[in-house]
């Protein structure tokens, strides 16, 4: 009951934000951003695509479908950024950018520990604890990757900015690492006590 909730909580939240990005990218509504409505609709329409796929996925090898704290997770990162795009924290604190690639980088660790535990779980995989981990921040490290690749497309074609200063890239896939790190860290320690990601 408590999975089902917070993943019906995570989509319902993924597709408000994809309806609200896409009414604002055609000029229905006119809320302002720091940077651009079509950056911030890639990244919900990917991120809600992708757990779709990976939990069809889950469910036909292992069984069952991927945690609803994956759903959470991802939507609870998405809707952040939405957010400080949104209301200008990006341009209004420095910091902003750097908690956000943090945490995002730490939800993203936590969502394929979840979803690697499940295979672990159903007997499809066999590895130790610190293969888990690592591969986790592997996972989380290449989407970091693929998000600044989506940050320099739009920038490129479009002449949008979205690449920030000469440190940002880097800056931002360091956060994003050491974010995913500290997370699968912290979530390993305490997994069993406080049974997380038990059914």
């Amino acid at each position: 009951m408590r999975h089902n909730l917070l993943r019906l909580s995570g989509r319902t939240i993924l597709i408000a934000l994809i309806i609200f990005e896409f009414l604002n990218l055609i000029n229905i509504l006119h809320f302002s951003l720091d940077f651009t409505w079509l950056g911030l609709m890639i990244t919900s329409v990917l991120a809600i695509a992708t757990i779709e796929i990976i939990s069809s996925n889950t469910h036909k090898h292992t069984g069952e479908p991927v945690q609803g704290i994956v759903y959470f997770m991802a939507s609870i990162s998405v809707f952040f950024d939405a957010f400080s795009d949104i209301y200008h924290l990006y341009s209004r604190f420095w910091f902003t950018d750097n908690i956000l690639h943090f945490l995002g980088g730490g939800c993203v660790a936590i969502c394929f520990f979840s979803v690697i535990r499940a295979y672990i779980h159903a007997g499809k995989i066999k590895l130790p604890s610190f293969s888990l981990i690592f591969f986790s921040i592997c996972a989380a490290s290449f989407t970091g990757t693929l998000y600044e690749i989506e940050e320099y497309s739009e920038s490129y074609f479009f002449h949008t900015n979205r690449l920030g200063d000469a440190f940002d890239t880097a800056n931002d896939l360091l956060m994003n690492n050491f974010g995913a790190l500290t997370f699968c860290v912290l979530i390993f320690l305490f997994i069993n006590r406080y049974r997380i990601f038990h059914k």
